[in-house]
Formats: structure tokens, C-alpha cells, sequence
């Protein structure tokens, strides 16, 4: 495994929040059950990336790899972001609201 697939698993799973880290994981399906029970997810989220990325290394993970990680992240990420936002009318998911400046106390 080169550099930039290493740089890119260790971002990706970066982004990952911790109390979803082992789902997305186990979705991806790249490294089996068995190596992710001998990974202690109760240290530093740091320390947590480089035994990952170590093990990704060890199975020589390609950039398709992971790429399929990156896009599982974002869907998970993605699909908890859209059930926070509330429901309004047609396909729109964000809405910008603006509040007209304040008085100028200078």
C-alpha cells in the first residue's frame, strides 16, 4: 500500500465520530471481524488511525479500498445529517436563514 492510500484510509477515518466508527468499519467489510476485536477503540482517536491504517497495510489495502470506506463514511455521515434536519416543504435540504445586523454600538 502507497503513501497516498494510507494518507487517504487515515483521513477518512478521521471523519468517522467515534460512536459510529466500528459500524462503518464492519459495513465496509475490508477487515474481518476478527483483527477489528483485536483493536482497542477506547484510545486516542489517533492512536486508534495508525493501528488501523496498520492493519490496511498488512491486507494491502488498494485505492479502491479506500475509496469505498470514503464513500461509506460519507453516506453514513450524509444520512445522520439529514435526519437531524428538519422536513419542510419540496426536495430542499438546507435552508439559509439570515438575521439582519445589529445596531452598531462603536
Amino acid at each position: 500500500m502507497d503513501e497516498t492510500v494510507a494518507e487517504f484510509i487515515k483521513r477518512t477515518i478521521l471523519k468517522i465520530p467515534m460512536t459510529e466508527m466500528m459500524t462503518i468499519l464492519k459495513a465496509w467489510d475490508f477487515l474481518p471481524e476478527n483483527q477489528l476485536q483485536t483493536v482497542n477503540f477506547r484510545q486516542r482517536k489517533e492512536s486508534l488511525v495508525q493501528d488501523l491504517v496498520l492493519l490496511c497495510e498488512s491486507k494491502r489495502a488498494s485505492l479502491r479500498d479506500a475509496a469505498l470506506l470514503d464513500i461509506i463514511c460519507f453516506f453514513s455521515v450524509f444520512s445522520s445529517l439529514r435526519c437531524l434536519l428538519p422536513s419542510s416543504g419540496g426536495n430542499r435540504l438546507w435552508s439559509l436563514r439570515t438575521q439582519a445586523p445589529g445596531p452598531d454600538f462603536s
